[in-house]
């Protein structure tokens, strides 16, 4: 088997049918060009190694090149592992392995030393990632999901004045990000380009998103239900604000999707929300050298369902 990674392919086509085969994505080279002006952790590496026999791409493991902040204030570059996915009649013949090894040692040369991946304990490839050396970032893993069931269900808010007012302003909203994560460490270095990465990719919906003064709710719909992809205010007040017109826009439930903020949580304790404890996606690292996770990050260290990869 030869190993290119995707930006050297000469004929790029072949590995959206490898995508949609194993995670329902379709696509196009003429997509993911577009896409990388965007996804800077994407943009800034190779994409990712890919498997060939005889010409056909067989397998494939995506890189990211991800900066986060350290526990001392400064930046460091670790890297991310994406899309993992190897042709069914190839699968059980060590193509998965070898990618990933590549993958990393594309990360050591690059300076990196650690690599992190997010994935779900439900599927078979979690104790695969355990076995190959990752593991699991405990803070994360700590964040709750806070869930509200209307019973009997509400009627859904159609008032077109109250979504102007309440309309997203990314730039605002990239201000609160960053006054909230300035004092953390981790995933906390986002930028413009990729809150419009998150977007193309609906991870959450701009139309359906709502922000107020001192405090925004990236927001998702699904099933007549709002999902808090992220959450974020200066205080208790603006955060039962936001919740209070979240709510409005929903019909049977509404689900805070592992708030990072205290003050969130106590919030949704405040509105009636469920706490339940325990998640299946979770957020993964390995050493790349002999630096541990604990030299670089505290239990300061955040991340957002924004930032899954």
């Amino acid at each position: 088997m030869d190993i290119v990674p995707y930006r050297d392919l000469k004929i790029k086509e072949n590995v959206f049918i490898l995508w949609l085969k194993s995670f329902g994505w379709p696509g196009s080279a003429g997509w993911l060009a577009n896409f990388k002006k965007y996804e800077t952790r994407i943009g800034n590496g190779p994409v990712g190694m890919c498997g060939l026999i005889d010409g056909k791409i067989v397998g494939f493991v995506g890189i990211m090149v991800i900066p986060t902040r350290t526990r001392h204030g400064e930046i460091e570059n670790v890297g991310g592992i994406y899309a993992v996915a190897v042709r069914p009649s190839y699968m059980r013949q060590g193509i998965g392995r070898k990618l990933l090894d590549a993958s990393e040692n594309y990360m050591r040369q690059q300076g990196m030393k650690l690599s992190f991946l997010t994935t779900s304990r439900s599927i078979v490839a979690f104790q695969w990632y355990c076995d190959v050396g990752y593991e699991v970032v405990e803070t994360v893993d700590n964040y709750p999901y806070m869930y509200k069931v209307f019973d009997p269900p509400r009627s859904v808010s159609r008032k077109k004045s109250a979504d102007k007012k309440n309309k997203l302003n990314m730039k605002e909203v990239q201000k609160l990000f960053d006054w909230y994560s300035d004092k953390h460490c981790g995933f906390v270095i986002r930028n413009l380009r990729e809150l419009k990465s998150r977007e193309m990719t609906d991870v959450f919906s701009k139309k359906l998103s709502i922000m107020v003064d001192g405090g925004y709710a990236l927001l998702k719909g699904d099933c007549d239900s709002v999902q808090y992809k992220e959450i974020l205010a200066r205080n208790q007040k603006t955060y039962r604000e936001l919740i209070k017109l979240a709510e409005a826009k929903a019909k049977y439930a509404a689900v805070a999707i592992c708030p990072f903020d205290s003050k969130a949580q106590k919030a949704f304790q405040k509105a009636r929300y469920q706490t339940d404890y325990g998640n299946y996606g979770v957020l993964m690292h390995k050493q790349l050298t002999g630096v541990t996770f604990s030299d670089f990050y505290d239990d300061s260290f955040m991340f957002s369902e924004l930032d899954s990869f």
